[in-house]
């Protein structure tokens, strides 16, 4: 941190800075401490030691000698280092349910020097994504005074390097975009990540069209309430659910929600049959649970499901179970479809010649997979859905079976590693033997966990799901990041039978329902947009500007009740987005 003898300014190097070095005669010590940085020049020029603009201060003062400076009288130059420290908020022990304000504590932390390339930034709002005032900067590209956006924890500074790249999760530091006008604070909410993730996350995977039904729940929080207006600007009929009858109040009569209900005191079934008697089109999911269970159970044919956030899941609370995708896609599919109508057939542009072995029953006979629903629906429904590259990892379950040894082989064709599971130990052999997977597992004797740990150490990439139940749980669990579920079929939940317990969504009976409605179900990072970042912050600040957007901000005031603000923010006590002013 470098500070003015002219101007003792503490944040901002001023235009009086100039390089200086440390030369003869500079004294001892003098206790000098950082919060008394401010009275530097005055000290200086009482000591008749300041007589030129080459005196410049640089940021750990802790010193000069007050006698020996008396005895000084020829003009110097002094470097007076000045320590950078920053609190920060961490985690004082383990959570254990709903976070409390005595699992948190604010520590102090000292900053090393900045490198080329590297700011110096200090917090002004904090998101309970926060963005800071740049104070220091040895980057060119970030000028000292400018605001820009990070994610760098709960910390008043932060030495940052801005040239390290974004992730799946967010982009890397950004200067603030021009809002025309609108306030800066909405850098951390409405026109920043959260804006964001409502914009990609809902028009990239739902896809809505005018006149469809969009739900959207936790429908009064920062993306849900923007996910709910970019509905309406693109002509669908909006049904939000809320925890409080206020926030119901504000969906409706402020923006323009066509239904809104409190989902703690409207039985969901009843709401949804009143609201869309007809189906829903698209659902964008924030809070997870038995009300994410009863929308789905309403979605029509080809609906399509945007999984941002499990509310429901953070603390112990009132939306037990749910629906969970952590890392991907999971898509529904059935032989009826286009894909098996003859619009599309099995010769297609990947020419992949179907010279495949032949399959045998479960009573023991075999048979020639040569019916044409059988081979479609493994190659579209694994091909158009899971999408696999070379190298990938593929597994497959019910894989000794019609569509399942197929769609092993096309895996093995597009060259991938490819891990089957079966119900005897000759399915096991065939697969190996005949059929060259690379690993394959008799389902009833080995332990799912432990075979996914070994074959597939670092994940899966591609699942086709013929099974359903608690071997797609474990499956699912063991998904990489960005991963693809073709959901076709859940044998587990035919009969009462050895694979006991629900899908990956919690109940057995769900995957039923996105099998018949072939619905699409989507799990998002924003982060996956980052090269269309300021393109999604743009559209949003000319619809907020066209009166066609509201917001609403949630500010808490000091950085000490971030905590504070972040445990609202969990119990629901915010409307729109939550903020900190530091």
């Amino acid at each position: 941190m470098m500070f003015c003898p002219l101007c003792a300014s503490s944040e901002f190097l001023c235009k009086h800075y100039k390089s200086c070095k440390q030369t003869a005669g500079l004294p001892r010590r003098l206790s000098l401490g950082l919060e008394e940085s401010g009275k530097l020049w005055e000290t200086l020029n009482t000591l008749s030691l300041y007589s030129n603009p080459e005196l410049s201060v640089i940021g750990n003062v802790n010193s000069l000698d007050l006698e020996d400076a008396k005895t000084e009288k020829r003009t110097i130059n002094c470097l007076v280092e000045t320590m950078v420290t920053s609190k920060k908020i961490v985690l004082a022990k383990k959570l254990n349910g709903e976070p409390k304000e005595s699992d948190f504590k604010i520590i102090e932390e000292e900053l090393p020097a900045l490198k080329d390339g590297e700011i110096l930034v200090e917090a002004v709002w904090l998101s309970v994504d926060p963005y800071q005032r740049i104070v220091e900067s040895r980057n060119p590209d970030f000028p000292v005074g400018k605001l820009v956006c990070s994610t760098l924890g709960w910390r008043t500074k932060s030495v940052v390097d801005v040239n390290k790249p974004g992730d799946a999760r967010l982009p890397k530091p950004y200067l603030l975009p021009d809002f025309k006008g609108l306030p800066a604070s909405l850098g951390v909410g409405f026109l920043g990540m959260p804006g964001n993730t409502a914009y990609f996350g809902f028009l990239e995977i739902c896809k809505p069209k005018p006149g469809e039904v969009v739900v959207v729940t936790g429908a009064a929080g920062a993306v849900g309430s923007i996910v709910g207006q970019i509905a309406k600007i693109k002509g669908c009929k909006v049904i939000g659910f809320a925890g409080t009858d206020d926030k119901v109040k504000w969906l409706l009569e402020e923006l323009g929600f066509d239904a809104a209900y409190n989902y703690k005191t409207k039985d969901i079934v009843e709401a949804l049959e009143e609201a869309a008697p007809e189906g829903v089109d698209c659902y964008f999911d924030n809070v997870g649970g038995s009300l994410s269970i009863a929308v789905t159970k309403k979605m029509k044919l080809f609906g399509r499901i945007s999984v941002c956030g499990s509310i429901s899941s953070y603390n112990s609370g009132s939306l037990p179970g749910g629906l969970e995708l952590d890392n991907g896609m999971t898509s529904g599919l059935m032989a009826s479809n286009n894909w098996c109508s003859g619009q599309k057939r099995c010769r297609g542009e990947d020419n992949i010649r179907m010279d495949l072995k032949e399959i045998r029953t479960n009573e023991g006979d075999w048979i020639q997979p040569d019916h044409g629903r059988d081979r479609n629906t493994a190659y579209f429904g694994f091909l158009e859905i899971c999408k696999p590259k070379p190298g990938e990892v593929v597994v497959v379950t019910g894989a000794a079976g019609a569509v399942g040894s197929i769609v092993g082989q096309i895996a093995k064709i597009k060259g991938c590693k490819v891990i089957g599971f079966a119900g005897t130990d000759d399915k096991v052999k065939w697969l190996l033997e005949e059929l060259g997977f690379d690993a394959a597992y008799n389902y009833k004797t080995k332990d799912i966990v432990e075979a996914l740990e070994e074959a597939a150490p670092e994940g899966v990439d591609c699942y086709f799901d013929n099974v359903g139940g608690s071997l797609s749980i474990a499956v699912t669990k063991k998904m990489k990041l960005f991963g693809r579920i073709s959901v076709c079929g859940s044998i587990s939940s035919y009969n009462s039978g050895s694979l006991p317990g629900g899908s990956v969504y919690e109940s057995s009976t769900l995957q039923q329902y996105i099998l018949a409605n072939q619905l699409t179900i989507q799990r998002f990072r924003v982060g996956q947009w980052n090269d269309q970042w300021f393109d999604g912050l743009k559209q949003l600040v000319q619809w907020t500007k066209e009166g066609k957007l509201k917001y609403y901000e949630t500010v808490t005031e000091g950085f000490e009740n971030t905590v504070k603000a972040f445990i609202g923010m969990l119990r629901g006590e915010n409307m729109g987005k939550a903020v900190v002013k530091v």
